[in-house]
């Protein structure tokens, strides 16, 4: 099995017609349009390297959830997120100012939980797809960075996801190597 992971395959994908960032974007949040007769996907940014059984991650991480992220190890407010997406240069501050000003217009409270979605866990059920797919068109009405509207999202659809754990940076399932100016170093 070239994935290194028996049972798990990787599949490689069309490239669609957006902008770099939105594209890469596209089967992480919409994996059900790539994998219709898969039972559960698992998203892994480039960043990591797998250091578990993905069987078991998989059956762990949803034993009482349809979907899973970890924790943000920094924030737990997406409007402070914003604030620093904004401050760190992640996409254009009309747009997230934009978006953010959205969810406070629709009620969106401060402090009510962030993810980071480097690592999203997830079965392919009916409700799972609905929330993919608004998780989407909350991405295509604003900012491409999706940790900002994945509790949005979560809030809106009722969806309940476990979480994975507190720190995706320093988690014993994954080797993280940060981008420039993300995250410790990694471990030896």
């Amino acid at each position: 099995d070239e994935s290194g992971h028996p049972g798990w395959e990787p599949r490689p994908l069309p490239a669609p017609e957006l902008p770099p960032a939105r594209a890469a974007r596209l089967p992480k949040l919409l994996p059900h349009r790539f994998l219709e007769d898969a039972e559960a996907s698992v998203w892994i940014d480039a960043n990591y390297s797998v250091r578990c059984d993905l069987d078991r991650l998989v059956s762990e991480a949803l034993n009482e959830a349809e979907i899973a992220f970890f924790a943000h190890p920094q924030r737990d407010c997406v409007y402070e997120e914003a604030e620093a997406c904004v401050r760190l240069g992640k996409d254009d501050p009309e747009l997230i100012a934009a978006q953010m000003a959205r969810y406070r217009a629709a009620g969106y409270p401060a402090h009510n939980g962030l993810v980071a979605a480097g690592v999203v866990v997830r079965r392919n059920t009916l409700a799972v797809r609905a929330f993919c797919e608004r998780w989407w068109s909350e991405l295509e009405a604003g900012s491409h960075r999706d940790q900002l509207s994945a509790p949005y999202v979560v809030e809106r659809t009722g969806v309940e996801y476990a979480v994975l754990g507190d720190d995706p940076w320093t988690s014993p399932r994954f080797d993280f190597r940060p981008h420039a100016g993300q995250g410790p170093a990694p471990r030896p």
